[in-house]
């Protein structure tokens, strides 16, 4: 393929997204939250936080910082990093105020980041926070959580 050819293609990609971003809304909750007050405003307004730990050394046990949904449907993604020694994952969806479980995966298998979840209903409004517990070797995790 020509160069010429690989700029125009990518160009046209860049268009696609933009469009579909202003359709969505995407741009203007972007720019809106952005002039409030930096990521924390971003996180909120589109649904989303991601964490990973303090520092990216492998560890046994990992809770996240609290966040609140400001929709009824939360989902928590985590993702472990392995040498494919077995070690497994659990994901916890905690309700900060009275360390209530709300949700609780099953065992997943440290799969080199590969994203596992897990979804509950909440009450909007209420602080929350996710559990990471590695049953194994220590190994360097993240999690994110998404909401609607």
């Amino acid at each position: 393929m020509r160069r010429d050819s690989i700029v125009t293609v990518t160009r046209k990609i860049s268009v696609a997204l933009c469009a579909a971003a202003l359709v969505t809304g995407v741009g203007a909750v972007q720019a809106n939250a952005s002039a409030a007050s930096g990521p924390s405003a971003v996180h909120a307004q589109l649904g989303a936080g991601h964490w990973g730990p303090y520092k990216h050394s492998p560890t046994k046990y990992w809770a996240t910082a609290d966040f609140v949904p400001n929709g009824r449907h939360l989902r928590g993604y985590a993702g472990c990093w392995s040498g494919g020694d077995g070690t497994r994952y659990r994901i916890q969806l905690v309700r900060t105020k009275d360390k209530h479980v709300r949700r609780k995966s099953g065992w997943f298998f440290c799969n080199d980041g590969r994203w596992e979840s897990i979804s509950t209903t909440v009450r909007a409004g209420e602080a929350y926070y996710m559990r990471i517990e590695l049953k194994g070797k220590a190994h360097t995790v993240q999690a994110k959580a998404t909401w609607f």
